[in-house]
């Protein structure tokens, strides 16, 4: 080893470096052989030192040297400085060994080489010899093991690469099995690295495929195929397993990875299984394959399939409607109407017998109707029309339909508008109606003028709504058992219905009416009260009779806030639920008695 020693004095200085002590196991020396040595440095100057170790065994121990300055001498102090060297002696570092195959089958008087690669780790060069022994139930006097070189080797720092010839010279039973047992030693008998090499006689690769019971799936449906592989044969085998052949409609989702099987050892797979929606029903089969081999030994490749058996089965599946093509019901109260429903099975199987119920839907209350019908079993794509005679109570706002069988169920609503028969007043008559009308609307016409101009190309949809209700007089009047039956003011009514809120020029425009129309069937429905109209600044917004309208604060002033607080409190104080008393300067509100 080396050591490095540095004068850190002004002047020219001669030191000298002792050894003080050393284990005993180790002989320890400078480079000439002595146990001290005098270097003479400058100033600043470095020099390096050669410590030479002999270590005559293995242990571990402390080295002691002692550098001093020959000036301090003459000075009648003494400068000196100790080093402390902790030192191990090991034995030989173990060789490492890599063998081109770890696995190989025989065949008999078929030779097989293989190559063992050598590493020394140690820095010196070891002389190394190979021996080899036999384990197992292969006969010894059957098997030629012969090592290349087959004397000693001189293994410096690197590789060194042996040749191994293995041979079968006699029968053996299939399935035999043996380890050569690799060992390498020094000249002077230490162990120094070891192998093995395992044989397997004439392999039989054999692989037992089991399967859980078939899936049933219906169209749509999922299962589940439980595979287990287990090796038989006498060799370890790897390989993929994968699904091979999959009909039409299915899908197999099964995840592809290498499988390792040594000998008697099994693994468990799971192959979920998806039908699609379209697929016909019928005992249907997926193939799957293990495509593998031998282990490391590509020349012995080996397949095994299995068949599964998946049992598609149909069901039926019921949809339910009603035959109207209008899409809501409208009808007289008291009135007996007629309904068609229509049951189809669009499935695959034939349905198990049905129950036809109809359901009567308020706002508060579901009721079935005694009107139940039990039909035979459906056929796949059998369809069939029932017509059903009911009166729907005042409150009912739709009609629901449900169809049952043991499989499955369906249901469909139908939207249901009641009306209330008007009843004219007693010596009147829808033809003096009309006579008058025409008359109050020739007086009307001619007395507009200009002024009917203004108002007709008004930008306020208020007077444009004002001038078309003045010609309402010019249109014959209807009577009243004709108000939901013309079928323009019953797309008027029913948009209403489903758009509360919609101001005159939306109406206008989504049904593409005229004015007039649309002005003239608007009052004639808020006459009889079917709806109900509300000023919101330039427009006048339609709403169903009985439906709630929260008041809008208006955002253009607070002069307009507070009217609408003035006209609220004056509301709350008409119905008796708040007090107003006058104090000094402020007027203040109190709940009343009545209100709580």
């Amino acid at each position: 080893m080396s050591l490095e020693v540095k004068n850190l004095a002004t002047f020219r200085d001669d030191i000298v470096l002792d050894l003080v002590s050393a284990p005993s196991w180790a002989d320890i020396t400078f480079s000439d052989g002595e146990d001290s040595v005098i270097l003479t440095l400058s100033p600043g100057e470095v020099r390096s030192v050669s410590l030479l170790l002999d270590l005559k065994e293995e242990g571990e121990g402390e080295v002691i040297l002692r550098a001093t300055s020959m000036a301090s001498l003459y000075q009648r102090e003494k400068l000196s400085v100790n080093l402390f060297l902790e030192i191990k002696a090991m034995g030989e570092i173990p060789l490492q060994t890599k063998l081109s195959q770890e696995e190989v089958w025989l065949e008999e008087n078929i030779p097989v080489e293989i190559s063992v690669e050598v590493r020394n780790p140690n820095p010196h060069p070891l002389s190394v010899y190979l021996t080899t022994t036999l384990e197992g139930d292969i006969e010894e006097s059957y098997l030629e093991v012969s090592a290349s070189p087959g004397e000693a080797v001189e293994v410096g720092p690197g590789e060194v690469v042996w040749t191994l010839s293995v041979e079968l010279t006699g029968s053996q039973s299939s399935g035999s099995w043996g380890i050569v047992k690799l060992r390498f030693w020094s000249q002077e008998g230490s162990l120094l690295g070891e192998g093995e090499l395992k044989l397997y006689v004439n392999p039989t690769p054999h692989l037992s495929i089991n399967t859980g019971p078939p899936p049933v799936l219906s169209p749509s449906g999922r299962g589940v195929i439980n595979i287990t592989l287990t090796n038989t044969g006498n060799c370890p085998l790897m390989g993929f397993f994968y699904a091979d052949h999959v009909p039409a409609g299915l899908t197999v989702i099964l995840p592809v990875r290498l499988l390792e099987l040594p000998l008697d050892n099994w693994v468990s797979l799971r192959a979920e299984v998806i039908a699609a929606e379209n697929i016909t029903p019928g005992e249907l089969q997926v193939t799957f394959l293990f495509n593998g081999y031998f282990r490391d030994s590509e020349l012995l490749p080996f397949t095994e399939n299995v068949t599964v058996k998946v049992n598609v089965v149909g069901e039926p599946r019921l949809h339910v409607g009603f035959a109207s093509g209008r899409g809501y019901l409208l009808v007289n109260q008291s009135e007996v109407c007629s309904v068609e429903v229509f049951v189809t099975n669009s499935g695959t199987l034939t349905s198990s017998p049905c129950t036809l119920e109809l359901y009567e839907v308020s706002r508060s209350f579901s009721r079935q109707l005694d009107t139940t019908e039990y039909l035979p079993p459906l056929s796949p794509g059998e369809n069939r029309t029932y017509t059903f005679h009911i009166t729907p109570s005042p409150s009912t706002v739709r009609i629901e339909v449900v169809v049952r069988s043991e499989e499955c169920s369906a249901s469909a609503d139908l939207p249901v508008t009641i009306y209330t028969k008007p009843t004219l007043p007693k010596g009147s008559s829808a033809q003096g109606g009309i006579s008058t009308g025409i008359a109050v609307g020739a007086a009307a016409a001619s007395a507009m003028g200009g002024a009917a101009l203004a108002m007709l190309f008004s930008r306020n949809e208020g007077v444009q709504l004002a001038f078309h209700k003045a010609l309402i007089p010019l249109y014959s009047k209807l009577s009243p058992d004709e108000i939901l039956n013309n079928k323009i003011r019953r797309e008027i009514y029913q948009y209403i219905k489903s758009h509360p809120g919609e101001h005159f020029r939306s109406i206008l425009l989504n049904l593409g009416l005229t004015n007039g129309t649309l002005a003239y069937h608007l009052y004639t429905l808020e006459k009889e009260e079917l709806i109900k109209s509300r000023k919101d600044g330039l427009y006048r917004r339609f709403y169903p009779t009985g439906y709630k309208v929260e008041p809008v604060i208006p955002t253009n002033g607070m002069g307009q806030i507070y009217r609408l607080i003035v006209s609220e409190v004056k509301k709350l104080r008409r119905q008796g639920l708040i007090e107003i008393r006058r104090e000094g300067r402020y007027t203040r509100l109190y709940p009343s008695h009545k209100g709580g």
